[in-house]
């Protein structure tokens, strides 16, 4: 009978939606959740202890802000395991120094989890497989783990490198010992079943509909679109729009950022533009970005093919935008194709690195009844198919098949 879960992540809950979404379907179900996360960024302590707080759980967790002298010393002291891990992984491959390759945290992690009296503990992350795994086997529990990446290729394709080396001997170590596993998309199941010949039950990274009222018809003034990360980068594909709507010239497009982003890259990006249609926002709860992009008219899906791992996920932008109830663009990657070869009429999809294409695409959005079709489909969706409501009752299912 599982009556105590612990969740297990390397991060802050604040940036982890999916175990929030997770630790709430428990606690419906009446099942105790424990949290063991680290915070390593200022700004996230108060999102961390808000959501701890909205829903009483109770949390170990490992401070190296660098605010005070104990999480300097303790940022200090975890730096030295990784480094000694790293050296001593060139001539062992135990489990023990997979571990602490993987999480510079683990013997912080690790404390805290071995002390909790869990049924099972499930790991969000890479860093957290070994942190569930060693306390599960302490405690004569079980543990499970949630692929929301393909972690071997998350970072790299070469096989020859040290990071995919260490990555797939991490995972092959411990994985084989999980009672399940869950992957974040269709194609990131089935490339794990295959490698572990068991089955991988794919739960969506869907979020609960905001939209209170359909759309309505109305001419495209201005074309908003939106995309989100919880940082603005460069080479993911925001290039690609910039150069399309300079290639457009002054056609009424709007392009805003939500996400944390370095001067120089906001200097970049700003320069890349033939005139002001960017706009950029500050990072907010993950929570509250579905309700802040309902007030745009398109979502930017940029995944790019390489590394593998880009090519094969689903990420929460789609589902954020469904849930938003606005219209969707993606690229070309395999994963997105096969979602929009199943729901194409949320928006329109186009060939990475062919820029005639997007420039199309685009110019499609601009017609008010295309768009206005696309949102209703688009808010449709959210409400009836992808959502979380939906997907809890697939994740529950599955935790109570442990009894």
């Amino acid at each position: 009978m599982i009556r105590k879960v612990c969740l297990v992540t390397t991060g802050h809950i604040a940036t982890n939606p999916r175990l929030v979404k997770e630790a709430i379907a428990l606690t419906k179900e009446g099942i105790e959740v424990e949290i063991v996360f680290t915070q390593y960024m200022p700004y996230l302590v108060k999102d961390d202890y808000a959501i701890i707080h909205q829903y009483h759980w109770k949390h170990q967790v490992i401070v190296w802000t660098g605010q005070d002298v104990k999480s300097k010393l303790i940022k200090w002291c975890s730096a030295i395991i990784y480094k000694a891990a790293q050296f001593s992984f060139k001539y062992s491959k135990h489990p023990f120094i997979l571990a602490n390759c993987v999480n510079r945290n683990f013997i912080f992690e690790y404390g805290c989890a071995v002390n909790i009296k869990a049924d099972i503990f499930i790991a969000h992350n890479l860093g957290a497989l070994p942190v569930a795994y060693f306390a599960a086997k302490k405690r004569k529990a079980r543990f499970g783990f949630d692929a929301e990446d393909f972690h071997r290729a998350e970072s790299t394709d070469n096989r020859d490198s040290l990071l995919y080396q260490l990555t797939s001997l991490a995972e092959d170590a411990f994985l084989p010992f999980a009672a399940y596993i869950t992957a974040a998309s269709p194609l990131i199941a089935k490339v794990y079943q295959e490698i572990y010949l068991r089955n991988v039950a794919s739960i969506l990274n869907v979020f609960d509909p905001v939209v209170n009222k359909p759309p309505t018809s109305s001419s495209v003034k201005q074309l908003k679109l939106f995309w989100f990360s919880q940082t603005i980068g460069q080479g993911r594909g925001l290039e690609e729009i910039i150069e399309a709507i300079n290639e457009l010239g002054e056609q009424r497009i709007e392009l805003h950022l939500l996400g944390k982003i370095s001067n120089s890259d906001k200097i970049y990006f700003e320069q890349l533009c033939n005139w002001d249609y960017v706009f950029f926002y500050a990072p907010i709860p993950p929570d509250e970005v579905p309700i802040f992009a309902a007030q745009f008219d398109v979502g930017l899906a940029l995944e790019r093919k390489t590394p593998y791992n880009r090519d094969i996920c689903l990420t929460n932008k789609v589902f954020t935008y469904l849930s938003a109830g606005i219209a969707v663009l993606l690229s070309n990657t395999q994963a997105q194709q096969n979602f929009y070869l199943e729901n194409s009429k949320v928006g329109l999809i186009y060939d990475i690195g062919d820029m005639l294409s997007l420039i199309k695409a685009l110019q499609h959005f601009s017609k008010h009844e295309f768009l206005f079709a696309c949102k209703l489909k688009s808010a449709q969706l959210g409400v009836q198919q992808f959502n979380w409501l939906y997907e809890s009752t697939k994740y529950i299912s599955l935790i109570k098949s442990l009894n």
